[in-house]
């Protein structure tokens, strides 16, 4: 049995057809007929806890957007209120990424209002299309909210080290946008003409999207690593401070000290949460098994990683100012 085109795809190349066939795949079902399609629309099967599911993806995204704006506006309140500090570009970044956060929530919004991934969403060209287009923001979305929420953290680290743990901080500046740049507009390209990336029926030729999913990987487990080691610094510039570090932590007491690097090192969180984000950066170009589980479980760990950096940005202003 021959696979049926959606509707304005009666005409469409074999390459289109096939295209169409890892569609049929990915809502587990190997062949559809007339019959079978009706209106020529691919149906997912049906699963008690889809809503439970959705609900629960909101319900953390929004949380987390939420609680990062709570945080955010503290520093920014302690910057404006007390005199001996004043607003600078970290802060600006942060409110950057912030927003940006909350463009990316706003985004996923739209996908589980859509219902994809769930019983009645109905893959059609047009909505797969539109899908696509806000799939491909979000992404893009959530890696820069995280590069410069990261940035602002690191910038402030910058104003406290000295020495080597200050060229560290600028090497791990450069690289972080350098692979999220790179890696945000690899989900873009690579198409010709450059459409199909968003038009998957439309006439033309991609490369194989696993590379990309692999280098987006690369990218997270090294993000991890740099969150970890830039979770570090802190302790190392407040506990055992250089001599041009001295003015860091020179006000406070050891109980001061260690209170303001456990804050500093909320980073850590973010290593966690992009390690796990990793494992499951692979539903992206999964077409088996319960796809939605998997792509809730990346938002969540995506939303996570970025959130965390705002969390321990509060006391970011402490030290130099």
């Amino acid at each position: 049995m021959a696979v049926v085109p959606p509707p304005g795809c009666e005409h469409c190349s074999r390459s289109q057809i096939k295209e169409l066939g890892s569609v049929a795949r990915a809502a587990n079902q190997t062949y559809l007929t007339r019959s079978e399609l009706d209106t020529t629309l691919l149906v997912l099967n049906i699963r008690a806890d889809d809503t439970a599911q959705a609900e629960n993806i909101q319900t953390v995204l929004w949380t987390l957007v939420v609680l990062s704006a709570v945080f955010l506006g503290l520093r920014i309140y302690c910057k404006i209120s007390y005199t001996y500090t004043k607003i600078r570009i970290e802060d600006i970044l942060l409110v950057a990424s912030w927003l940006v956060l909350a463009s990316d929530a706003a985004l996923n919004e739209f996908i589980i209002k859509s219902r994809f991934g769930r019983p009645d969403f109905p893959i059609t060209v047009d909505n797969i299309t539109v899908l696509a287009i806000v799939g491909l923001s979000s992404i893009t979305c959530s890696f820069v909210g995280q590069v410069w929420s990261k940035t602002a953290f690191a910038i402030s680290l910058l104003r406290m080290c000295d020495g080597w743990k200050k060229a560290f901080v600028w090497f791990s500046i450069i690289s972080m946008n350098v692979l999220f740049a790179f890696s945000s507009l690899s989900f873009w390209i690579g198409c010709v003409p450059l459409e199909k990336r968003w038009k998957p029926f439309a006439e033309g030729t991609c490369y194989d999207l696993k590379w990309v999913v692999s280098f987006g990987i690369f990218v997270s487990v090294y993000s991890g690593l740099l969150d970890i080691a830039l979770s570090i610094i802190p302790w190392l510039i407040l506990m055992r401070p250089r001599p041009a570090e001295e003015s860091s932590g020179l006000t406070l007491s050891k109980k001061e000290k260690i209170g303001v690097s456990v804050a500093l090192s909320m980073g850590m969180l973010a290593g966690i949460a992009a390690f796990v984000k990793a494992s499951y950066m692979r539903s992206v170009n999964d077409t088996t098994g319960d796809f939605s589980r998997k792509w809730g479980s990346l938002l969540n760990d995506r939303f996570s990683s970025n959130a965390s950096y705002r969390w321990g940005s509060r006391v970011g202003s402490l030290g130099r100012g």
